[in-house]
């Protein structure tokens, strides 16, 4: 005959389950909530990046940006990991710094301020911002985007 189990195992085994489980609960909730505060902060980046270039996007008889040098260095082709694109409502392009043609989307309508998305280009993956400015009747079409292939994108990010 085989004895039962004292209540200090049993008092033991239920803490180990109790840890375990509190372990893994735990280490699930850093995990979610780091992955909701990293979207939240390249969303934070995008847009103010897109505000920043809206500050240099005017319409007289026809849409002009007109970048300084230095933030046109941000988004040069091919140099760090922003790129920029700005359409006008006649989808005619005034800037882009995308390395291969980009997708629009097919319409371009203002319920899409704010639209962010996901976007394979070549071999790289950008998250964008689609935003929109409008000025009386007439709408360009303002796309930041962030080579999420770097992996040091977050820490420069954090950095700047």
């Amino acid at each position: 005959m085989k004895a039962a189990p004292s209540i200090r195992n049993r008092i033991i085994v239920l803490h180990l389950a109790a840890f375990i489980i509190m372990s893994a609960a735990i280490i699930m909730a850093a995990f979610l909530l780091l992955h909701t505060t990293v979207d939240r902060f390249e969303e934070n980046v995008l847009r103010s990046h897109a505000d920043t270039v809206s500050k240099y996007l005017f319409f007289d008889s026809d849409w002009k940006l007109s970048l300084p040098s230095e933030l046109a260095s941000d988004y040069h082709t091919g140099s760090g990991s922003f790129v920029l694109a700005v359409v006008t409502d006649k989808r005619r392009t005034l800037s882009s710094s995308f390395p291969e043609p980009m997708h629009l989307p097919v319409a371009l309508n203002p319920s899409l301020d704010g639209a962010f998305s996901h976007q394979q280009i070549g071999k790289s993956v950008f998250y964008q911002l689609l935003q929109p400015k409008r000025i009386g009747e007439h709408i360009a079409w303002i796309f930041v985007g962030q080579n999420l292939s770097n992996p040091d994108v977050i820490v420069d990010d954090v950095l700047e």
